[in-house]
């Protein structure tokens, strides 16, 4: 079975020990950093294998689309890497915008969030409808018409305290993994044209060139309009680029970069950089 990468071993390479190729620092919370190979990290056995029992598509469907993406936008990120501008054509912008929007919707902590919010929705859609006393026994009579009106009360009785009876969950196996692996390619292809449309600037840091990743790389920061406890999106949310080791705010870095990144004088610095433009800011806590 392949050891499938949901964080790009190209991408990856860009945060390798100088002393050791092809080897990264790897740190988890409160336990002590060790040095281990990119072919290990970020990564798992039969990722992105589609298991379906009428399979009319090869099993290594998604992991070709996804080498496809990743093979046309190497190239553009070192460029990134390399380049004291951000100068793209529209397609290239488009392919970068393709690689992120992948990047955000294909690791475990994305599925995860699409099993929970799809869980949730059904959570909901089934307490609204036991909330409604008349249509419940209507739809429960459609559906099983021998059930005496007093069970059918019985179930929305228990249904209206769900959490307290229930449980509902998604399985991490067969055709249920292969309708989220979709899920994530679909909401990607949207959130490409929201992120080629927006507004693209070039981030140096003056202090450090060491930064993070993480395995869910793809990271929002608020604008300057949102306001505590404000939802961020990708429709609304900033979208940075920071050159050398750091892609789009790909980085769980110190709680004091991203503090000083949602911090109204950054703020004002971005709204007044063209787009293209390099932005030589430090960044404490880098």
């Amino acid at each position: 079975m392949a050891n499938d990468h949901y964080v790009p071993q190209f991408y990856l390479r860009g945060f390798e020990m100088p002393s050791r190729p092809k080897w990264i620092v790897s740190y988890k919370r409160n336990l002590k950093p060790k040095t281990i190979a990119i072919k290990s990290v970020a990564s798992a056995e039969g990722y992105y294998r589609i298991e379906k029992g009428d399979l009319t598509i090869p099993e290594d469907t998604i992991d070709k689309i996804l080498s496809i993406v990743e093979d046309k936008a190497a190239p553009l990120i070192r460029r990134i890497r390399t380049n004291d501008s951000l100068s793209f054509s529209n397609e290239e912008k488009g392919i970068l915008s393709m690689f992120i929007a992948l990047l955000a919707f294909r690791t475990p902590f994305a599925r995860t969030a699409m099993k929970n919010l799809d869980v949730a929705q059904s959570k909901r859609d089934l307490k609204r409808l036991a909330a409604d006393k008349e249509e419940f026994l209507r739809t429960s009579k459609l559906i099983e018409p021998d059930t005496p009106p007093e069970k059918i009360e019985e179930y929305r009785l228990l249904l209206l305290d769900f959490d307290e009876h229930f449980t509902m969950s998604h399985t991490d196996k067969g055709e249920n993994e292969f309708y989220f692996m979709g899920q994530g390619i679909s909401i990607a292809q949207e959130l490409a044209k929201i992120l080629s449309a927006k507004h693209w600037q070039l981030i140096e840091s003056n202090n450090s060139r060491v930064f993070l990743t993480s395995d869910q790389p793809v990271v929002l920061v608020p604008d300057h309009h949102h306001r505590l406890g404000m939802p961020v999106g990708y429709y609304d949310g900033r979208v940075m680029l920071l050159r050398e080791y750091q892609w789009y705010t790909i980085t769980r870095c110190y709680q004091l970069v991203f503090s000083h990144m949602e911090s109204e004088e950054f703020q004002k610095i971005l709204d007044s950089t063209e787009e293209g433009e390099v932005v030589r800011v430090y960044l404490p806590g880098a």
